[in-house]
């Protein structure tokens, strides 16, 4: 079994900052675009983070450290269409089939959505990973009764929309000292416990520049 994320199988882009329990990156993916400010990170989940498994697709939502905070902006990667989300050189992409279905809604990338048990399981390197709800959206994660199901650090402490409960990481709390240590995802708020924007000029990173606002 395969702590990731939530614990997730889908990819994310993930960036600076957002949702610690949903999508983020491994192999790569795209992570979930949070609701607010976002700490800094490194493209491969977000958002909402996460973590992705086997052959999964790469940029695309933001994810990563740091919290949300509802009344700042946070960076993203944007798009024209959802050719715009996919890793450069990637396969097959974009298309209509996970990993690489990604979408590109008001000019923000969504990550891939699983839609099937066998898009989560890595070709059977992963046939405990299942496609399920989380948050209103469907992504892939491992179920779990306790936590002995789960690859330490994760415990069997998060939950589908459905009740299932799934094997999520705890992620440090995200600490900044100054808008370098966002890394291109926005600039460190005067808290110093999350990276945000008011504008895109605010959002170098490749991987997340557009600020999207509240």
């Amino acid at each position: 079994m395969v702590a990731l994320g939530l614990v997730t199988a889908t990819v994310g882009l993930g960036g600076a900052g957002c949702d610690g329990d949903s999508d983020g990156d491994g192999g790569s993916g795209a992570g979930d675009t949070g609701t607010g400010a976002s700490g800094a990170g490194t493209p491969g989940s977000g958002g909402s983070g996460g973590s992705g498994a086997g052959n999964t697709g790469g940029s695309g939502g933001t994810g990563g450290q740091g919290g949300s905070v509802a009344t700042d902006g946070y960076c993203a990667l944007g798009c024209t269409t959802p050719a715009d989300c996919c890793q450069p050189g990637q396969a097959n992409c974009p298309s209509t089939q996970y990993p690489t279905n990604y979408t590109c809604d008001a000019g923000i990338c969504g990550p891939p959505r699983c839609a099937v048990k066998s898009d989560c399981t890595a070709n059977g390197q992963l046939p405990d990973y299942d496609c399920l709800t989380v948050g209103g959206n469907t992504q892939c994660a491992e179920p779990c009764t306790s936590d002995t199901d789960c690859t330490a650090p994760a415990t069997c402490t998060g939950a589908a929309d459905d009740g299932t409960m799934l094997c999520k990481a705890t992620v440090a709390a995200f600490v900044c000292d100054d808008d370098t240590d966002c890394n291109g995802f926005g600039v460190c708020n005067a808290a110093g416990n999350a990276c945000i924007c008011d504008e895109s000029s605010q959002c170098t990173s490749e991987y997340a520049n557009t600020c999207v606002l509240p």
